[in-house]
């Protein structure tokens, strides 16, 4: 049986030299990736950070004959987050050529050494500096993990190719079990036999279940593989390798000369508008195609003007089990110490820099040679191959995890069952621990993919539920009349912008407000002063640093775009950007000037719900008692309520007011409350710590008090306009409304209550029965607010903004 010729880069021309010393211009080995040993077993190197993860990759390789495994030590993000560990783990890799005034560890020293050897005595000189390689990783988020994962890889690679390793996997990785027709031993044995001089194989991988589909139904069967869904115990009898696509095999129809016609591909492809193993059409426009390994490009003409198809080196992702050949660990690491900008780069307008990931970086420097060469690697160096199995040996253990990609671990599963279902078989046929397998029979009896916690699974319902209960509350008990209540949100610069992460959470936490869903939300954005050049941070002053006001700037513009979507509640908000520094209570004033109801909620931006609000219910109390004010509580109001009698000497009991709730809050919003949704369990910072989920048991009370909070309140538009802003004193602007007026407000209460009452008519919403003091609201702290992305990159948990 003829092997497939292996797929090269791009920018290789179809003449190039192939293989040989000579021809490699010195990068030595001229063999392609190593073969496994006949009749010892394939020798395995697995990337790992130790713990559950590295025991159940040993207990699987005891169990699973025809493997020998050894473990090599990951790179923790953590190592690379000061300069001196980032520059240790370049100099592991060899990426780094300067001295960097520590003590490197023996390990580290022997590890370095290791890299000389794979790049030779007449490697030229990196040019990746220590102060160019910190400026990009100090300013790295996210992506930290991505590059300790990088780091491990080209270490694990270097390793594989100074030791003689056979394979090198992630601690992800699954292999057949004892059961399964295939073997993994066999198929790696059959596809490296059949692949000699390939420099990169693929032994297990992922991609888009469209990517997989095209990959087995037409690119395997192409170049003889077998064809979809076909079942063989004898790798040995099957083409188990083709090459490696490095262009998307599934794409709009194109013209004939580009491998994509609206017929059927060429070579045999059926009607799929796949590009087969052309990697990109000519730069000059001419319709000619670099073909994989120097195959001759179609003859057919077009006249249609040719489609240029760019290689993206990641159409199958995951490099959790592949080898690379000496050569090409050699190019690998040349290409890396060519330019820091293949590893890290800095996007215009961005504060953080990224990281390409491991599996976009080893295919694209092994298969892509520019125009030019690269410092090491003449432009005329032979082709590199890289060829995929056609049956994968490896796959993705289902919903392990990930450090990284969590949100990506269910579409890996589908991927995985693609995967299974074109060799025949299932995950049945995979080695699982227990808890895998619990976790495909929750699958299988479900319909989705959860965690071994079943977390995933439940906050899903929980958030269908929520979802329901809010349409339900909009329909049915949406019963404030059109018109009679705004809220006002009001906005500044703090230190987490542009993020609009905390404002979505108060926003969101508007569920737990009856009714509210289709009322009209103004966002007041306040203004700055001139940005301070001394780093001086006083947003109640109106003063902040460039930096901050730069991310206040893409805040606002991210708002207006959240107002714009169809999003809940987003759908009727409207922002309003103040040109210039006016305060928390003049840019209130500026929402009330654009309010046209008789009711307004004013709302912090740091200030959400944690439990039900029976917003309703104190809008009809209020229209119908008079009140001019209503603060729902957080735990500091109990506070005033107790001074009320012992400091003040005011029984402000006798004016007490009891309030029905029982229609607070819709049956289905309850249910959410207390199963799990995404407000209700903490996952996103709220937790209903009251028991005013349950619609029969709902009490509250109206209780005066003697002073007027800027926390989240609900009060009479046009008392709102006369009594702070209206009048001998109005309120100054940059000023809070509970500094000033509050404070006037409580003098002239203390003094006359009688008097004085009759005209401020405030009230505090106490939820429960008699005596209870529960809050309703939660302060996130917007001063000191982390979003969780930054808390996780302090490895810090997340927001839970419950007690």
């Amino acid at each position: 049986m003829a092997s497939p010729t292996p797929n090269g880069g791009p920018n290789h021309a179809a003449e190039r030299p192939k293989g040989g010393d000579e021809c490699e211009g010195g990068l030595g080995d001229s063999g392609g990736a190593k073969v496994p040993d006949s009749g010892k077993p394939v020798r395995v190197l697995c990337i790992t950070l130790g713990g559950e993860r590295q025991t159940l990759i040993q207990n699987m390789f005891d169990e699973i004959e025809g493997f020998e495994v050894g473990f090599h030590s990951g790179v923790t993000s953590r190592s690379v987050r000061s300069r001196s560990g980032l520059e240790i783990e370049a100099v592991a890799i060899g990426l780094v050529d300067e001295e960097i005034g520590v003590e490197l560890p023996v390990v580290i020293r022997e590890r370095s050494a290791a890299a000389r050897s794979v790049l030779g005595d007449e490697a030229p000189a990196s040019m990746v500096t220590r102060d160019c390689l910190w400026q990009l990783g100090r300013k790295l988020g996210r992506d930290r993990a991505t590059l300790s994962c990088l780091f491990a890889h080209v270490g694990a690679v270097i390793r594989a190719v100074t030791e003689g390793w056979d394979v090198i996997i992630e601690d992800s990785a699954r292999v057949f079990n004892g059961a399964a027709p295939l073997s993994s031993a066999s198929l790696i044995r059959t596809g490296a036999a059949q692949s000699p001089g390939a420099d990169l194989r693929l032994y297990g991988y992922s991609g888009s279940v469209d990517q997989l589909d095209a990959l087995y139904t037409n690119h395997v069967p192409m170049h003889g593989g077998p064809q979809h869904g076909s079942v063989s115990d004898r790798p040995d009898t099957i083409q188990c390798v083709v090459p490696l696509p490095v262009v998307p095999l599934v794409s709009d129809p194109g013209p004939p000369g580009c491998g994509i016609s609206p017929s059927g591909a060429a070579g045999g492809d059926s009607g799929r508008g796949i590009p087969g193993n052309i990697d990109t059409v000519d730069d000059a426009g001419s319709g000619a195609c670099a073909v994989a390994n120097g195959e001759a490009a179609l003859a057919e003409e077009s006249t249609a003007a040719p489609k240029r198809v760019t290689a993206s080196y990641d159409v199958f992702f995951g490099m959790f089990g592949y080898i690379v050949s000496r050569r090409g660990a050699k190019r690998l690491l040349l290409s890396l110490r060519a330019d820091v900008g293949s590893i890290l780069w800095r996007p215009k307008r961005s504060k953080t820099a990224r990281v390409k990931p491991v599996d976009r970086v080893i295919p694209r420097r092994l298969l892509y040679l520019p125009p030019g060469g690269v410092r090491g690697v003449p432009a005329d160096a032979p082709v590199l191959s890289a060829v995929i199995l056609s049956r994968p040996a490896l796959f993705r253990a289902p919903m392990l995890r990930s450090t990284m990609h969590a949100k990506w671990d269910a579409p890996a599963c589908c991927a995985t069952a693609a995967q299974l279902g074109a060799a025949g078989v299932g995950f049945g046929t995979l080695w699982l621990s227990d808890a895998e397998k619990d976790t495909v029979g929750r699958f299988a009896a479900t319909g989705l993919w959860d965690h071994p916690d079943g977390a995933d699974v439940k906050a899903a319902a929980a958030d269908a539920a929520i979802e329901a209960a809010a349409a339900a509350l909009q329909e049915a008990h949406a019963v404030l009349k059109d018109g009679e209540l705004t809220i006002i949100i009001v906005t500044s610069p703090i230190r987490c912008h542009p993020s609009t992460e905390m404002i979505e959470r108060v926003v969101d936490s508007f569920r737990f407000a009856q009714s509210v869903v289709g009322c009209r939300i103004i966002i007041v954005a306040d203004g700055t002063k001139a940005p301070t050049d001394d780093g001086l941070y006083a947003p109640k002053r109106g003063k902040v640093p460039a930096d901050i006001h730069k991310g206040y700037r893409g805040y606002i513009t991210a708002l207006h775009a959240l107002a714009r979507s169809d999003q809940p509640f987003w759908i009727n908000a409207e922002v309003v950007a103040l040109p210039n520094w006016s305060g928390f209570g003049h840019a209130v004033f500026e929402g009330l000037r654009r309010t046209k109801t008789e009711y307004v909620m004013v709302v912090q931006h740091d200030h959400c719900f944690s439990a039900a609000a029976p917003v309703t219910n104190v809008v009809k109390w209020m229209t119908k008692s008079g009140a001019n004010y209503v603060a729902f509580p957080q735990s500091s109001c109990f506070r005033h309520v107790h001074r009320c009698s012992s400091q003040y000497q005011i029984d402000v009991s006798v004016e007490t007011e009891r309030l029905d709730c029982r229609t607070s809050v819709h049956p289905a919003m309850a249910a959410t409350v207390h199963s799990g949704s995404s407000l209700g369990n903490g996952r996103d910072g709220i937790s209903d710590r009251t028991g005013l989920g349950s619609v029969d048991n709902a009490s509250g009370r109206l209780v005066p008090i003697l002073f007027w909070y800027d926390s989240t309140h609900l009060a009479r538009t046009s008392a709102y306009v006369k009594l702070v802003f209206n009048g001998d004193d109005p309120l100054p602007r940059g000023h809070f409304i509970e500094d000033t007026f509050g404070q006037r407000m409580l003098q002239c209460l203390r003094e006359d209550y009688k008097k004085w009452f009759p005209v401020f008519r405030t009230y505090l919403f106490c939820a429960g029965p008699d005596h209870a003091e529960v809050a309703l609201l939660y302060h996130l702290d917007g001063r000191r607010y982390h979003t969780d992305l930054e808390r996780l990159e302090k490895q810090w948990s997340r927001n839970m903004h419950a007690a």
